[in-house]
C-alpha cells in the first residue's frame, strides 16, 4: 500500500467524517440558533411590553449578545469536532504502522525524503519498533541508488521517519504525525469553510 493510497484512505475517512461533521453541526447550529432566537424573542416581548426607549436599548443589546454567545457556540463546536476528526486520524495512523504494508510505507517516506533533500546518501531516524525493518529496506533503498545509515537516536513517533543529510543540518520529517500536522493545516481551511455553510 503507497502513501498515496494511504492519503487517498485518509481523505475517504476524512471526507466521511465530514459528512457526519456537516450533520451534527447542522443539529447544532440550529439547536443553538433556536434557543438564541427564543432568548431574544422572550427579551424582545418584555421589551415591548415596557414601551420605552430604554427597554428598546436593552433589547437591541440581549439580542446582539445571544447572537455573539450563538456564534462563539458554533465556533466552539466546529472546533471541537475538527479536532475530534484529527485525533481520530491520528488513532488510524498508529494502526497502520502494525499492518503488513507498514514496510513498503516506511520505505517510501525514505525514499520521499531522500529526494526532497535532493541526497542520495541520507541518515534515517525511526521509533524503536522500525528499527527492525530497516536493514531489508536498506538493500532494497541501496538497488535504487540511495544509501541509508541508521542513526542511533530514536524518534518519538508512531511511525514513519526522520530523513536528514549525513551532517545532520538538514532534515525532512515523515513521521506520521508531521505529516498529520502539515495535512491539518491543509484541510483546516477546507473543513472550517465546509462548516461555514453548516
Amino acid at each position: 500500500m503507497g502513501v498515496e493510497t494511504i492519503i487517498e484512505r485518509i481523505r475517504n475517512d476524512a471526507n466521511a467524517e465530514r459528512q457526519q461533521i456537516e450533520a451534527e453541526s447542522r443539529s447544532r447550529v440550529d439547536r443553538i440558533l433556536m434557543e438564541a432566537q427564543t432568548s431574544a424573542e422572550h427579551a424582545s416581548q418584555e421589551i415591548i411590553r415596557q414601551g420605552n426607549r430604554e427597554a428598546a436599548k436593552a433589547s437591541g443589546r440581549i439580542i446582539s449578545e445571544a447572537r455573539i454567545k450563538a456564534r462563539q457556540n458554533v465556533r466552539t463546536v466546529k472546533d471541537e469536532l475538527i479536532n475530534q476528526c484529527f485525533v481520530e486520524a491520528s488513532g488510524q495512523l498508529e494502526k497502520l504502522a502494525s499492518l503488513p504494508e507498514y514496510r513498503q510505507i516506511l520505505k517510501a517516506l525514505i525514499q520521499e525524503g531522500a529526494r526532497e533533500l535532493a541526497e542520495s546518501d541520507v541518515l534515517i531516524i525511526v521509533n524503536h519498533r522500525d528499527r527492525m525493518l530497516i536493514g531489508d529496506i536498506a538493500g532494497e533503498l541501496a538497488d535504487l541508488g540511495i544509501t541509508i545509515t541508521l542513526s542511533e537516536e530514536t524518534a518519538d513517533t508512531v511511525g514513519g521517519v526522520i530523513v536528514c543529510t549525513r551532517s545532520g543540518g538538514i532534515l525532512v520529517n515523515n513521521t506520521f504525525e508531521a505529516r498529520l500536522r502539515r495535512l491539518k493545516k491543509e484541510l483546516l481551511v477546507d473543513v472550517s469553510g465546509i462548516l461555514e455553510f453548516a
